[in-house]
């Protein structure tokens, strides 16, 4: 017992046995706190935010802003884009006639192919074992109403295609101010678990991009894909009426090629999506950085935020050279397949066309090999023009998540 100035203290002296019990019973109790600790930190980890994943709206969804006069005014200039798509069928025909000319003028004692599109214009005279006299003028006037179709042909197609353009433009245009407009109301009135999802706050990068793209994919880019779904289409019709043996022929590559494209044009739409997200990310750290330029300059964070958006950017270029890559890829692989199917074609076409003039019903012509690789060229090279289309529907799907596109 002693005794101090606040009062009595006991104190209780503990023998060797006592200290080493207490202790024991401390190390037990501590290791078992630890084992049971191990698990309480690994459940309460925060788990990284997941980005959303936005899908390609349907395509018809892209005009549900449009006024009646501006669907009106997509339709007429989608109507226009077929008119001017038939022009180039014309032409092919045009030169496939004036190619089988070119031979048979050159030919002594027979008679000259018939012609049907190049009589309108003035040539195509058929010669029965006409003179050298005959032949040469009947070449001149063959040349002379080739160049009148062509041109003419060639500015209808100039004036179809300009009312085409600017009509798609001018609707598009419409629509993407009526949409900034709702865009910015939907933005605005969104809750704050919106914000909690989308931390980016990339509203100006995004509303830039997304709409430009989409802009260009309902206007000019619409006009262009039917244009080219037109040349294809009579002209594989117009291959089949002037030899369906030969046109079958070139065609046999045409599922090939067109399977190699439509996979390029899915890798790339799905890296244009990637390039999107990238960028709007970069377009954040701007936002973020300008917002708070004086507290950034105020702590010296200049070169820390350059960085970081240098960062930002690192998968937009990485993203960007695979796109480019494939883009490079699918354009190689779709002229190796098209100039195999032009060897095939130019085989088995010279062989057609020689039995045909032993034959002597002249079935097969110079004309009729010409459409048909024409027919080949035009033909799965347009049909996945679709893809510019699909990185238009992906840009909007991004556009549909702050408001209502369902």
């Amino acid at each position: 017992m002693h005794e101090g100035k606040n009062g009595i203290i006991s104190e209780h002296f503990m023998t060797n046995s006592d200290d080493e019990g207490i202790y024991e019973k401390f190390n037990d109790r501590k290791a078992s706190l630890q084992l049971e600790s191990v698990p309480l930190n690994e459940t309460t980890k925060p788990k990284p935010p997941e980005s959303p994943q936005f899908q390609p709206v349907a395509f018809y969804k892209l005009f549900r802003y449009a006024t009646c006069l501006e669907r009106f005014l997509v339709l007429a200039g989608l109507l226009l884009g077929i008119a001017t798509g038939c022009g180039v069928p014309i032409v092919i025909i045009l030169y496939g006639e004036f190619t089988t000319l070119l031979v048979d003028r050159a030919s002594e004692n027979i008679t000259s192919t018939p012609t049907s599109v190049l009589q309108i214009f003035g040539g195509g005279t058929v010669l029965v074992n006409g003179s050298h006299e005959e032949r040469s003028q009947a070449l001149l006037e063959d040349s002379a109403a080739f160049g009148i179709g062509a041109t003419t042909v060639g500015l209808i197609q100039f004036v179809l295609g300009v009312l085409s353009i600017s009509l798609l433009n001018y609707a598009a245009q419409q629509q993407i101010g009526r949409v900034r407009w709702m865009f910015l109301q939907a933005v605005l009135r969104q809750d704050m678990s919106w914000y909690d999802t989308n931390k980016t706050a990339n509203f100006a990068s995004r509303i830039t991009e997304d709409l430009d793209k989409l802009q260009d994919g309902i206007g000019e880019k619409m006009g262009i894909f039917v244009y080219l779904l037109t040349n294809f289409i009579i002209s594989v019709i117009i291959s089949f009426i002037h030899g369906w043996k030969l046109t079958l022929v070139v065609l046999c590559c045409a599922p090939v090629e067109i399977f190699a494209q439509a996979i390029v044009a899915k890798v790339q739409s799905s890296l244009t999506a990637q390039e999107l997200d990238s960028y709007g990310d970069a377009g954040a750290v701007v936002e973020e950085v300008l917002s708070s330029l004086r507290t950034v300059v105020a702590f010296g964070g200049e070169n820390k935020e350059v960085a970081r958006y240098t960062e930002n950017l690192r998968p937009a270029t990485a993203t960007g050279i695979k796109r480019g890559m494939f883009s490079g890829l699918g354009a190689g692989l779709m002229w190796f397949i098209i100039y195999c199917s032009y060897a095939i074609a130019f085989w088995y076409g010279v062989t057609l066309i020689l039995e045909s003039r032993e034959n002597g019903d002249f079935e097969y012509t110079p004309g009729s090999l010409w459409s048909a690789l024409w027919s080949n060229e035009y033909g799965p090279d347009n049909t996945t023009s679709g893809s510019i289309l699909t990185c238009k529907r992906i840009s909007s799907s991004h556009l549909c998540s702050a408001g209502s596109c369902t």
